[in-house]
C-alpha cells in the first residue's frame, strides 16, 4: 500500500478510512490531506454498481476515529478503481479491489493549540466543541479563581492538548486552557 500526503485542504470533499498512511500538516493545523491506497472487498451482488458500493465504503468511514490514520476521517475526494478486472479467489465469495482516495484527516497532536467554541463549564471542567464537531474537555488548575475559564458559554476559548484518547469510533481531546494575558 502507498501513501502521499499533500496540503490541508477540506473544501469540495466526502469524508473515509485507509491503511499505511504517511503525513505531513502546516504548524497551525489539524488537518491533514492523505493519498491512500486500500484494497476493499465487496460482495458480487456490488458489481453492477462498483462505484457506488466503494463510495459508500468510504461513506461509512466519515467522522469516525480511524487507528491507521491516527485521526478523525473528515473528508474524501477523488476516489479511483485501480483495476478494471478482478478474480475471485478459491472459496472466497468477495471480490477485491484496489483502490485510491485522498482523504482529509483531523489529527491533531499533544502540545498542539486548538480553538473551540465554550459549550458547557462546571466546577471542574470546561467542555468546548472545536471545528463544531469534535469535543474536548479542559481541566480547571488547581490554581484557578471564581472567574475561570474567564469566558461565557458560546465565546471562543484556546487551550493546549495534553491527551488525546478514542473509543468506539469516537476521539476525545483533554486539553489545559491557554493564558489570555
Amino acid at each position: 500500500f502507498s501513501a502521499h500526503v499533500e496540503n490541508n485542504d477540506s473544501r469540495n470533499n466526502r469524508g473515509i478510512n485507509c491503511r499505511h498512511v504517511a503525513s505531513r500538516k502546516t504548524k497551525m493545523s489539524s488537518f491533514v490531506r492523505v493519498t491512500v491506497r486500500e484494497r476493499i472487498a465487496l460482495m458480487p451482488k456490488c458489481l453492477e454498481r462498483v462505484k457506488h458500493h466503494v463510495l459508500e465504503h468510504f461513506n461509512a468511514r466519515v467522522l469516525k476515529y480511524s487507528e491507521n490514520l491516527r485521526g478523525v476521517v473528515v473528508a474524501y475526494k477523488d476516489v479511483k478503481i485501480m483495476q478494471s478486472a478482478t478474480r475471485i479467489v478459491d472459496e472466497d465469495p468477495h471480490i477485491r479491489f484496489d483502490v485510491e482516495a485522498t482523504v482529509v484527516v483531523f489529527r491533531p497532536v499533544l502540545g498542539s493549540v486548538l480553538q473551540g467554541r465554550l459549550s458547557k463549564v462546571s466546577m471542574d471542567v470546561a467542555a468546548c466543541l472545536v471545528h463544531n464537531c469534535f469535543n474536548a474537555s479542559i481541566g480547571r488548575p488547581n490554581d484557578a479563581d471564581e472567574s475561570w475559564p474567564g469566558k461565557n458559554i458560546g465565546e471562543m476559548i484556546s487551550f493546549t492538548v495534553v491527551d488525546i484518547n478514542q473509543a468506539h469510533g469516537v476521539m476525545s481531546i483533554k486539553g489545559t486552557l491557554e493564558d489570555s494575558a
